[in-house]
């Protein structure tokens, strides 16, 4: 039995660092955005498609697809997971060698179709690992990884590209130092697809959770407004972190790869820390879990503000300050809203109701929110103030949707046994 556990818990480490490489892949075209849109001379509603939209145009519709024929079993779930590995990394390896706009985009779709097979099974993997009492804490590590992924990206791009630009290295083909910076994301993924390849046996049982749990079912409209209160934080998390490089360089008028080593020391910081503490919340009191709305809608509320404020006060302090803030906010708003959706769902039906989530939260939020900021920052002259207040803007709905989602979780819930949990 030891050994068992043993081999399960390498398996959810594996799988972790996995889910931070899909991250950390999917923020390097935000933290090289400034450099990508001056060489291919894209404007902010483009750059906001390429940067975003296209992977998530992909990722949802395999997700899709993928949940349609999930089957349960061991077998495709690896499948999967290796293969969705091997797939993004292919794109993230196209995307150095892209030497057009539209190579660019296919690239990035390539990546958002593989990472639409790993994401949502390794999820369930490291949720079901953490059991029932440590729901919250479990749902916390998988979003801790894909925070850290997305904060570290910066933070690692800005450093690469600036040691790439000072050296003044060149390869064949990669003229450009963003370039190169795709090209060597590629290595740790291939070090991980082996691993995970090697330990995929070793496995314990997804779902293993307890019988109450797996008696009890949420009703179609609690899942429904589950799906809309976990997806309003993501869309804001992932417009800001699209945008927060050039945010930084256009209201504090740093040079591209200092931005992106600032946003990425901040979001690294507040961001898991925010998930961390809505974790623990949550575990300390279950019966939260299942209607996050109440933390959920407060936290937008606040983040919009404070991006509100960013746009009528610029400077770095005060830049870096209200977005570690917004980021501390949203953290815990996005660990609370993910518990729920796992709550809701129980272990039966937890990998293809997240195959669901995740392609719905990835077309809306990673599609949909950075290019709709780009969109109103072109509206109101693409200058930092602009950019601040698109972003600000996108709270409105986000916080709409999430009471409306909050209203329709009233518990409405099914047992199949006779013995409530």
């Amino acid at each position: 039995m030891g050994e068992r556990q043993e081999g399960a818990r390498g398996w959810a480490a594996a799988l972790a660092v996995g889910v931070y490489l899909a991250y950390f892949d999917r923020a390097v075209p935000g933290a090289v955005a400034p450099l990508v849109g001056r060489d291919f001379g894209l404007s902010d509603t483009a750059l906001g498609f390429a940067t975003a939209t296209a992977a998530a145009l992909a990722y949802a519709g395999v997700a899709i697809v993928l949940a349609i024929g999930d089957d349960g079993g061991r077998r495709r779930r690896d499948a999967a997971l290796i293969g969705g590995m091997i797939a993004w990394t292919a794109g993230a390896v196209a995307l150095a060698f892209a030497g057009s706009f539209a190579i660019y985009v296919a690239a990035e779709m390539l990546v958002g179709a593989g990472q639409a097979a790993f994401v949502p099974a390794a999820a369930t993997a490291i949720v079901g690992a953490g059991g029932v009492s440590k729901l919250g804490r479990a749902t916390a590590r998988f979003t801790n990884a894909s925070t850290l992924g997305r904060s570290s990206a910066m933070l690692v791009t800005g450093l690469l590209v600036a040691a790439i630009a000072a050296a003044g290295l060149a390869l064949p083909r990669l003229p450009a130092a963003w370039r190169a910076v795709f090209l060597l994301t590629a290595v740790p993924n291939v070090i991980v697809i082996a691993v995970v390849f090697g330990l995929r046996g070793a496995s314990a049982s997804e779902g293993a959770a307890a019988a109450d749990e797996a008696r009890l079912e949420a009703a179609h409209p609690a899942l429904i407004g589950g799906f809309l209160v976990a997806a309003a934080p993501v869309m804001l998390i992932q417009a800001v972190g699209a945008w927060y490089p050039v945010l930084l360089v256009r209201v504090a008028g740093l040079a591209p790869a200092r931005a992106a080593v600032i946003a990425g020391a901040a979001t690294l910081v507040a961001a898991p820390l925010g998930q961390w503490i809505g974790g623990l919340l949550l575990d300390r009191r279950p019966e939260r879990r299942r209607r996050p709305g109440a933390a959920i809608v407060p936290a937008l509320t606040i983040a919009g503000l404070a991006l509100a404020v960013l746009g009528q006060v610029g400077g770095l302090t005060v830049a870096v300050t209200v977005l570690a803030g917004v980021d501390l906010a949203l953290g815990m708003a996005a660990a609370a809203g993910l518990s729920g959706i796992q709550a809701l769902a129980g272990p039966l039906s937890r990998r293809r109701t997240n195959s669901v989530f995740f392609a719905g939260v990835t077309l809306v939020g990673v599609g949909l929110g950075p290019l709709l900021a780009g969109r109103l920052s072109d509206l109101g002259g693409a200058s930092g103030a602009a950019l601040a207040s698109a972003l600000a803007a996108l709270a409105v709905p986000a916080v709409a949707a999430a009471l409306a989602g909050h209203l329709l979780m009233a518990p409405r819930l099914r047992y199949r046994g006779s013995r409530a949990p």
